[in-house]
């Protein structure tokens, strides 16, 4: 099974005990070593016991992934001054789901401030997982 890194499971959803003589079955899940808030794999154990005790037990390994995009906010299209400096990365952040220091890299090696025109200038940013963003507006 696979989760995305800091949301919540239902342990319960899907699974279904039964018993070819009994009725009255005791179910648990032990779900006290995954941690959802950081990747890795983690065993949960489910447990079923019926009235004669005899009891079955299936472990599963969940797999905490991180698969999100970082998001980048305030990178929008302006128009700008010939032979004037501008401070491409003013106002310009990034959030992940996961990681929260992570750096936007700004390619603006197209922007030509001395001639008149319109140019790509392209942000991105990636997490240790290869979750890429890229951000291309024009200058």
């Amino acid at each position: 099974m696979t989760v995305e890194v800091k949301t919540t499971l239902d342990y319960r959803n899907g699974v279904t005990v039964t018993d070819n003589r009994d009725l009255s079955i005791t179910f648990s899940v032990d779900n006290s070593q995954i941690n959802l808030n950081s990747l890795g794999t983690y065993p949960v154990i489910y447990s079923a016991t019926d009235s004669s005790g005899n009891e079955t037990q299936v472990t599963i390994m969940v797999h905490v992934v991180d698969t999100t995009n970082p998001v980048i906010v305030g990178a929008k299209d302006i128009s700008m001054m010939i032979r004037t400096s501008y401070d491409y990365l003013a106002g310009v952040t990034v959030t992940d789901n996961y990681e929260p220091n992570l750096i936007i890299t700004l390619d603006s090696s197209q922007v030509n401030t001395k001639r008149l025109g319109t140019y790509p200038l392209t942000y991105s940013s990636v997490d240790s997982s290869g979750n890429q963003t890229l951000v291309t507006v024009t200058r």
